[in-house]
């Protein structure tokens, strides 16, 4: 599991931020990661996983775009031919097309993956414009952008939400009502990304967890997995880290 939560407030001046993005990675604590630094033109985290090195659940590039992935949850049913999804993330911010094109030629691949969204954050003139891609076990949704300005997204499919992807976007709104300051925004976006209370039960997370009629095997961890902060030490997995993202009036991101 991941949640990723972010605010694109309406274009002022007044504002100190042009964007708010605060992500919690769920990963095998002993899944080996090289720590957010620069790789070539990219920053972000870099997985080190055999056959999967290189890629990246979130990043950004020089130019302000900023890319995340997200898997879709099936229990833990996996097919292990997949190909690895992280490196879309790296494509798109390498690459010269836009959000929209490149999303669009991704869902013309026929290449198989597990089931993820990946969510493409373009800078504009008139601030951050979001697109998002999904693909999961009953087919792939169309290329389409995002239009709420707080917006919060884990690992279910477009059209659902998880009880804590809600709670999130709705402590996110608070957060962002007043303004701070950097420091205050990170000390208040890592508080929202610790919470562990369990939101249970909730269906949407059950219903995820069975595909074709056959429970995952992570299908007993259902509760666990539905707090914002996620902590299993008896499966070794959990939240590994909290990414927070400001980007300023000044198109400077922290």
């Amino acid at each position: 599991m991941c949640i990723t939560f972010f605010h694109r407030p309406a274009c002022s001046p007044d504002q100190p931020f042009k964007l708010v993005l605060a992500m919690n990675r769920d990963e095998f604590l002993e899944r080996p990661t090289r720590p957010a630094e620069w790789n070539g033109n990219l920053f972000g985290g870099w997985d080190q996983q055999d056959g999967r090195a290189g890629g990246t659940w979130l990043a950004c590039n020089r130019r302000g775009h900023i890319a995340f992935l997200t898997n879709i949850y099936t229990g833990g049913n996996i097919n292990k031919d997949g190909k690895g999804r992280g490196f879309l993330v790296v494509d798109y911010l390498n690459g010269d097309k836009s959000a929209e094109e490149y999303l669009s030629d991704l869902a013309a691949d026929v290449s198989l993956y597990n089931p993820f969204n990946l969510v493409l954050l373009e800078p504009g003139q008139d601030g951050y414009r979001v697109w998002e891609y999904s693909r999961n076990s009953l087919g792939c949704t169309a290329p389409h952008q995002i239009k709420e300005a707080t917006y919060g997204i884990s690992n279910h499919p477009p059209g659902s939400q998880y009880i804590k992807s809600a709670k999130g976007t709705e402590a996110l709104r608070n957060i962002v009502a007043e303004p701070k300051s950097k420091e205050e925004m990170l000390n208040a976006l890592e508080h929202m990304l610790k919470d562990s209370q369990c939101n249970w039960p909730d269906k949407q997370i059950e219903s995820q967890s069975v595909v074709g009629g056959t429970a995952g095997p992570f299908s007993h961890c259902n509760q666990s997995l539905s707090s914002i902060f996620v902590d299993m030490p008896n499966k070794g997995y959990g939240t590994r880290t909290h990414t927070m993202i400001l980007v300023d009036q000044q198109n400077n991101i922290h």
